[in-house]
């Protein structure tokens, strides 16, 4: 029997005690058996502690003062003894076959730093969505650019593609020690976009290694820090300007992607400014907008709604009153091939809805 290296699980919780047993229970479920678990309570004021008293003997409990996620990822990596690192959220879950297949990957292609595998939402009651990979063409078309012959694994570099979203779910990764040591903790400062930022500085450097199966549940809570679907785009855009922002500053983006990054950020910009203006807090979309203008200076939309942000309510209000008139004569007329055509919905288009 071949040597198993060990998996060193870090579960981060913060008041999840309704849910953290699920996903205890979904690693000892694990087909691959040598790992460890590390749960590190981030100042819980809930039952997280009485509820993982029968896993006692299972796993290695820390408590510390709330200090946010990043810092109790930090505080379970320094506990680790593992030749690889795994991180679940309190909230989610695995899929049986999940560490199995990623060990796997890792032996098969050692030039690979950072796994990650497909998953999908779920709530309390049932599965919400399909699988993520179904929903975002990007991910799909790297995969198949990088797939290994006719399995379902894909290994390749994928910097350029991650600079222009994250689409890797943080409770589906696996990574090797080595290159965490080499790149570094996740950043604290951040506080919520710290693992889009990890897996950039990673896949600035290695390759990163994709299993194309379902192997992870994501739980939609309202309640998380990007669960409400009314904010769940400002905290994308928020949490994606600030790490992209961080990696112009620190001159680690090559600067024949500096056209790409500027896109993105005017994108996410673009995303606040509108979101903002249309809760009338003018000020507030008035600073995206100069900073997306900043980035392209010849975009007419956010030379639009800068100028725009200076008008009176009432103004506004009038003019809105006018587009929607509008909207309402082209729906009742004749579709052209123009109306025909995906229309906008919000910043950037209609996001599918799952």
């Amino acid at each position: 029997m071949s040597h198993q290296p060990l998996v060193s699980v870090i579960v981060p919780t913060y008041n999840c005690a309704t849910c953290i047993g699920e996903a205890i229970k979904s690693v000892l479920s694990q087909t691959y058996g040598t790992f460890e678990i590390i749960v590190v309570d981030d100042g819980s004021t809930d039952d997280t502690k009485a509820v993982l008293a029968p896993f006692a003997s299972r796993i290695k409990y820390l408590y510390q003062q709330n200090q946010g996620q990043a810092a109790a990822r930090n505080a379970g990596i320094r506990q680790t003894r593992g030749e690889f690192l795994a991180f679940l959220d309190a909230d989610d879950i695995w899929f049986p076959a999940k560490l199995a297949l990623q060990v796997q990957g890792f032996r098969n292609h050692p030039e690979a730093g950072l796994a990650f595998t497909d998953f999908l939402d779920f709530d309390e009651s049932s599965v919400t969505g399909s699988s993520r990979f179904d929903t975002w063409p990007g991910v799909r078309a790297w995969f198949d650019r990088h797939r290994v012959g006719d399995s379902e694994i894909a290994c390749g570099p994928m910097y350029e593609e991650l600079l222009q979203g994250n689409w890797i779910h943080t409770s589906s990764t696996l990574v090797r020690r080595n290159v965490m040591n080499a790149v570094g903790l996740f950043d604290e400062a951040l506080h919520g976009p710290e693992d889009y930022d990890q897996w950039l500085r990673i896949a600035k450097n290695y390759h990163v290694l994709c299993v194309d199966r379902v192997l992870t549940g994501y739980r939609y809570r309202p309640q998380s820090h990007s669960g409400a679907e009314e904010s769940r785009g400002a905290y994308f855009h928020q949490g994606s300007l600030r790490v992209l922002e961080k990696h112009l500053r620190n001159k680690w983006v090559p600067h024949v992607l500096d056209d790409l990054v500027h896109k993105k950020l005017r994108h996410h910009c673009w995303g606040l400014g509108w979101a903002l203006f249309g809760q009338n807090r003018f000020a507030e979309a008035r600073r995206f907008l100069s900073q997306g203008i900043r980035y392209q200076p010849f975009n007419r939309r956010l030379w639009i709604y800068w100028w725009a942000s200076f008008l009176p309510l009432p103004a506004i209000e009038a003019a809105r009153r006018f587009l929607r008139w509008r909207r309402s004569v082209r729906l009742h007329a004749e579709p052209t091939a123009r109306d025909l055509a995906i229309t906008p919905s919000g910043p950037e288009g209609r996001r599918r809805t799952i």
